[in-house]
């Protein structure tokens, strides 16, 4: 019976948000971050994880780290932060620090058409 199980593959939806904004620094240009639901979170286009609050309306994003800067030669703190509403697709990204903060907002459509076995 155990064996069996094994053998058994689970299907699950797997859930993307195409997020546009105007890229930090260059204004006139629209730039896209996507977050892809995995079994701990979210994930972005550089594989970090965001660990996730949910409610039916809204999706709460957050990813932290402590990393040593050669330019600076300091360690900066820094954590990104990204609301989506999951009704009308508005969205917005911050980037805290101590010596920095940045924000944008834009709009995300979602992709939930893709199934992936596990």
């Amino acid at each position: 019976m155990i064996l069996i199980c094994l053998f058994v593959s689970f299907e699950v939806k797997s859930e993307t948000y195409n997020c546009g904004f105007k890229c930090f620094g260059v204004p006139d240009k629209i730039c896209i971050s996507s977050y892809t639901r995995t079994d701990n979170g979210f994930v972005d286009d550089f594989k970090n994880l965001y660990s996730v609050k949910e409610t039916k309306e809204y999706l709460n994003l957050v990813h932290s780290f402590n990393e040593f800067n050669k330019r600076t030669k300091e360690v900066e703190s820094v954590i990104f932060s990204v609301i989506i509403n999951k009704y009308s697709g508005e969205f917005t990204k911050s980037t805290t620090g101590l010596s920095k903060v940045g924000s944008r907002n834009g709009n995300c459509e979602v992709k939930k058409d893709e199934w992936k076995t596990r």
